[in-house]
């Protein structure tokens, strides 16, 4: 059977030439609306190539997760030229391009014309138009051919959690209704859409008039967790049946036609492949062409990275490197765009009550969760170019990240306490007292056990423990005599083993060192937890820069605080060493409970 496995898709009118790249290449033409429709109009002797990221269409991964056994490309066009069918490949890290099939096309009148893609071992296949006249591309589409009995009834429920982003989410709706329900009804009528709204500001006209497909969920405000717990939960008693759930952030900006290919994947998956995860890839909001994330890890300290490396696919290298298999312990994916089975939530629970950062991580883990990718499937998210602060890299990430370790058999080998030690350390060190302070709080609150988690109103966390967040100012408001803001705080400076030793003995300066031993010059260093003891010993001020937000914050020496902090620190870890089995022992026997329906009706307010 033969089945349209995506659309070439266009660009708005007006955008730059990187995230254009995403769509065509080459020549810029001029892309037209009509309505709904766009289409794409160019003069004599100019040359487009659509074997890109979002119009080339993932041959190898088509054809390792379905049976498809050939594609076809479908244009509808009008004007002469030449279509060249194309195909792309890795070899020795870099791509070869294979010209398959040319043939020329010319028609005075709209005309719809199909062009059998050869067999071939490519990874990525596509199109190139060379005009020879003006010629104008008003749409097209991959159909893939498939087995006569390999197709399944798919039901998609989209979960989408809210919290005060009404704008986000109107446009978002908007965007599904118009460009795939409507659009593509036969495959709209198999998605239903829940916005489980935390901060309860959304109304019923907020979304689409379309009730059988979009469903408003008012929700106590518990996170991202609470959230997708509870989208989990319409889904699970939905009609009809949902067979997939896609978990997607509010703050993005979706590309209706990604789910397109997302529902006709699952359609035709193998039946080695029912049970797999699908990733989408997050690209930037800030600069569209670049990839912050895909696939991502835990690496062997217990720190969040990514499994591909960051891409730019606005080239067809990099296009090629994300269609390759990267195969590391403990991957999983965020739930900006997570496709899960139902049964895989039907066997193995809910969310734990983590409220923000973390919670897909444990669950992708706990899961056992085996991930598939490709080319295409993706959205762009805002506001990764800089994430980082004390309230949720010291406390939230590591607190969940033990909690997780200890309701359940993930993460082996992560040694979390002695990474707390280290961590606290090296914030001292770094004269940033306020992950020092959000690291303790992390630790207290670990050792309350289960029971706080199940009490825990993490709305009120996030807000008291914002408020300990350093402030940032733009780097020209920083007026201390001697920074210099065009210093890289990055570079590396060396030191020798006097400095070393001093350095270490005294806690950089905190303890058995008059100030007349301290270097007065400031420093300046990376703002967050890069650790760089060269750039910082011995000096009583130090200007942390975050060079993504142009933005920085003065840290002076506090002696005061370092010694309140030091106390603190002591009794937390005398209280761990005493009571650490015990408390772990007890969120491993509160584990299944955590997990269930019953305990987030409960805690959601929901009976």
């Amino acid at each position: 059977m033969d089945e349209i496995i995506q659309h070439i898709i266009f660009p708005e009118t007006q955008t730059p030439q990187k995230t254009r790249d995403l769509f065509f290449r080459g020549d810029f033409g001029r892309l037209n609306r009509e309505g709904r429709e766009r289409h794409l109009q160019l003069r004599a002797c100019q040359w487009v190539d659509f074997a890109t990221y979002l119009n080339g269409v993932s041959w190898g991964k088509w054809r390792k997760y379905t049976g498809m056994e050939g594609v076809t490309l479908s244009l509808e066009y009008a004007g002469k030229a030449e279509i060249s069918l194309v195909g792309y490949s890795l070899v020795q890290n870099y791509p070869v391009r294979t010209l398959l099939e040319k043939q020329e096309v010319s028609s005075q009148r709209r005309t719809e014309m199909r062009f059998a893609f050869p067999q071939c071992e490519d990874s990525i296949l596509g199109f190139e138009i060379a005009t020879e006249d003006w010629f104008e591309l008003f749409s097209g589409a991959y159909i893939g051919a498939f087995p006569g009995d390999s197709a399944r009834d798919i039901e998609i429920s989209i979960a989408t959690t809210t919290f005060k982003r009404e704008t986000y989410i109107r446009r978002n709706m908007r965007m599904l209704k118009e460009s795939l329900l409507d659009l593509y009804p036969e495959q709209g009528a198999h998605i239903r859409v829940h916005v489980v709204d935390n901060g309860r500001t959304l109304q019923e006209e907020d979304l689409p008039q379309d009730p059988e497909h979009f469903l408003l969920h008012p929700n106590l405000n518990t996170g991202g967790s609470g959230g997708y717990a509870r989208g989990m939960m319409e889904t699970l008693y939905q009609t009809p049946e949902a067979t997939h759930i896609i978990l997607m952030d509010d703050d993005i900006e979706i590309i209706p036609d990604s789910i397109f290919r997302t529902y006709e994947l699952l359609r035709f998956v193998k039946e080695e492949y029912r049970e797999h995860f699908i990733s989408g890839a997050m690209l930037m909001m800030e600069r569209k062409n670049k990839q912050h994330e895909d696939i991502g890890s835990i690496n062997n300290i217990g720190r969040f990275r990514t499994v591909k490396p960051k891409l730019d696919h606005s080239r067809i290298r990099d296009n090629l490197l994300n269609e390759e298999e990267y195969h590391v312990s403990d991957m999983f994916q965020g739930w900006w765009y997570c496709v899960i089975p139902v049964p895989v939530i039907r066997q193995n629970g809910l969310p734990l009550p983590l409220f923000i950062r973390g919670d897909d991580m444990e669950y992708s883990l706990r899961c056992k969760a085996k991930i598939m990718s490709m080319n295409g499937i993706c959205l762009w998210h805002m506001g990764f170019g800089a994430k980082f602060s004390a309230s949720m890299c010291a406390y939230q990430e590591l607190r969940n990240f033990w909690i997780a370790q200890s309701t359940s058999d993930i993460l082996p080998g992560r040694n979390f306490f002695n990474l707390f030690k280290i961590s606290f350390r090296a914030c001292i060190l770094r004269r940033d007292y306020a992950s020092a302070e959000m690291f303790l709080r992390m630790l207290e609150d670990y050792l309350k056990g289960p029971a706080f988690l199940q009490e825990a109103n993490g709305e009120r966390i996030m807000k008291e423990n914002s408020a300990v967040n350093e402030k940032l100012v733009p780097l020209n408001q920083i007026d201390v005599p001697g920074f210099n803001p065009y210093e890289d705080p990055s570079e590396k400076v060396d030191r020798n083993g006097l400095k070393t030793f001093l350095y270490r003995l005294t806690w950089n300066g905190h303890r058995f060192c008059p100030d007349r031993l301290l270097n007065h010059a400031p420093a300046s260093i990376p703002y967050g937890f890069a650790y760089l003891p060269g750039r910082m010993e011995m000096r009583k001020t130090v200007i942390a820069v975050d060079e993504f937000n142009h933005t920085a914050v003065v840290r002076e020496l506090d002696r005061a605080r370092y010694k309140t902090l030091r106390k603190r620190f002591r009794k937390v870890v005398a209280l761990y060493k005493k009571h650490g089995e015990q408390v772990k022992a007890e969120y491993r026997k509160q584990s299944d409970y955590l997990k269930s329906e019953e305990f987030w009706r409960k805690y959601l307010k929901m009976d």
